[in-house]
């Protein structure tokens, strides 16, 4: 008798064997180790620590995790820990031996709007459990959200008869650029001086604009530069070729210097084997000798739009929201004081009307994003009766009206802005 044929969305075949062995726990029983909590973890530099239930914390290095190749841990990460002491900080402890508990589930994400925060993971059976994006574990400064086709580890609890994923942790967060290379904040901030001045950063300091160790990260900076490559694979325009160095990616940044000179990205192959194919190897400018004679033409930017127009709000159309579900749909991203449903409703039908003629008395205030192959609207949500705004209303064009789609932190807002031009930060500056 034949083998049943696999889910359409199992594990098996779909993954790196390097990533499958990752989830794995340690082959240390239970009974040996005590549980944790990851605080922190740097992602490019490969180790962290770890929270014990006594309070005290324990350097985590990659070395630890469980299986080969590309791992990595989440803050807010439930583990499991043996730790002893560390040789290079008297008194401090060491985590020795780590695994992950056994009652993680792994699935694949199978649809998630990222505007509305929520979607579905199928896990290795095809059953598909509901998934919000306040339950996906992130590190500060990174936007929470997933992605179709991704591998996760999760949580299950069943509420109302259906399963709800908590918990949920990328088994590969990393996007764009940095699937294929290492992008340290050293490589970004090299790339800040060489660019024409700009502000990368948020105005108010927060746990967004640095790592665990309280290092600059460029949040508004890094984001352009992954999905701006991101858009770049999807329009053919990374280049790759063999030069003397051998193997060679090369793409546009779509950022100039202060003389308007195209900055690029200029990347070299690794040995096989490596968790990153690539290695950045500099930030370069046009006239950099390495990309003479290399490439039949220099990669060209990317691109978002064909017809001008849409990057600017008609005042004269309507701008249509679903008052029974929008305000609802969004209240875990209202300010906390904010989130009664009926003071918010009617706050917000306020911005709403407030915005409406701040944009029609100043085009540009509304502020174009790119997202899902489409050009949308951010409008300022001053909820408070200010000319402060706490919110971003995003709004599409459907025929000869606007829809209003959801809200987005400001901080949010500023990385999805900043992907198309730079924004006046008149209100968008969080």
């Amino acid at each position: 008798m034949s083998a049943p044929a696999p889910s359409p969305y199992s594990l098996a075949g779909r993954l790196p064997r390097d990533v499958l062995e990752a989830v794995a726990p340690g082959a240390a029983p239970a009974d040996a180790l005590e549980p944790a909590v990851v605080a922190w973890w740097n992602l490019e530099r490969g180790f962290g620590e770890v929270t014990l239930g006594s309070g005290r914390t324990a350097f985590t290095m990659l070395s630890v995790l469980p299986g080969e190749g590309f791992r990595c841990l989440v803050p807010g990460e439930q583990v499991l820990v043996r730790t002893g002491p560390n040789p290079r900080k008297p008194g401090g402890l060491l985590t020795e031996e780590l695994a992950h508990p056994a009652d993680r589930h792994r699935g694949v994400v199978t649809a998630y709007d990222d505007q509305r925060g929520h979607g579905t993971i199928a896990d290795d059976a095809g059953e598909e459990v509901f998934v919000h994006f306040s339950q996906v574990l992130h590190a500060p400064g990174v936007r929470a959200g997933l992605r179709p086709g991704e591998a996760v580890t999760f949580a299950l609890e069943v509420a109302g008869g259906r399963g709800q994923a908590r918990a949920v942790k990328q088994l590969d967060p990393r996007q764009g650029l940095e699937r294929h290379c290492r992008i340290s904040e050293e490589d970004l901030g090299r790339l800040a001086e060489l660019a024409e001045e700009e502000s990368w950063d948020f105005r108010q300091p927060d746990a967004e604009g640095t790592d665990g160790a309280g290092r600059a990260t460029y949040p508004v900076l890094r984001s352009y530069v992954q999905h701006t490559f991101a858009r770049l694979e999807e329009q053919g325009k990374v280049a790759a070729a063999t030069g003397a160095n051998g193997h060679v990616m090369v793409f546009n940044t779509g950022l100039v210097t202060e003389n308007q000179e195209a900055l690029y990205g200029y990347l070299l192959a690794r040995a096989p084997g490596e968790a990153w194919a690539w290695r950045l190897e500099a930030w370069v400018k046009e006239s950099d000798g390495r990309l003479a004679g290399l490439l039949a033409a220099r990669p060209a930017p990317a691109t978002y739009w064909e017809d001008p127009s849409v990057l600017f709000f008609d005042p004269r159309l309507p701008l249509i929201l679903d008052w029974d579900h929008f305000v609802e749909d969004n209240l875990d991203r209202y300010p906390p004081d904010l989130r009664d449903k009926p003071v918010a409703l009617m706050l917000t039908k306020a911005a709403v009307a407030t915005a409406r003629e701040r944009v029609a008395r100043n085009y540009k205030a509304a502020v174009p994003q790119y997202h899902r192959g489409e050009i949308q609207l951010l409008l300022p949500l001053c909820l408070r009766g200010t000319a402060e705004a706490q919110l971003a209303l995003v709004v599409r064009r459907v025929g000869a009206e606007y829809h209003g789609e959801t809200v987005l932190p400001l901080p949010g807002a500023l990385r999805n802005a900043r992907l198309l031009a730079r924004p006046d930060r008149d209100w968008l500056n969080p």
